[in-house]
């Protein structure tokens, strides 16, 4: 093996164990987000710099809320036909 392929052959390890290095970096800092916003929602906003966030939907609760409503409304009118 002569010098120029042994140089090589070291770039290219030295390279691998850099990447190898920043994947591991994404992956701790990709899991102590997920774990962050488990624990606290708005910490984890507030640490990437959203201000404010938008909600597109309203809650769950909101909508079984309003289904339930029209639900008694529709019992109510029921009861009202059966009882004459």
């Amino acid at each position: 093996m002569d010098v120029a392929q042994l140089i090589e052959t070291l770039k290219q390890k030295e390279q691998a164990k850099a990447q190898k290095i920043r994947r591991q970096g994404i992956r701790e800092t990709q899991y102590s987000q997920i774990q962050m916003f488990k624990e606290d929602t708005k910490k984890i906003y507030r640490k990437l710099g959203l201000k404010n966030i938008e909600a597109r939907e309203p809650p769950l609760w909101q909508k079984q809320r309003h289904t339930g409503s029209q639900y008694g409304e529709k019992k109510q009118s029921i009861m009202k036909e059966q009882n004459g």
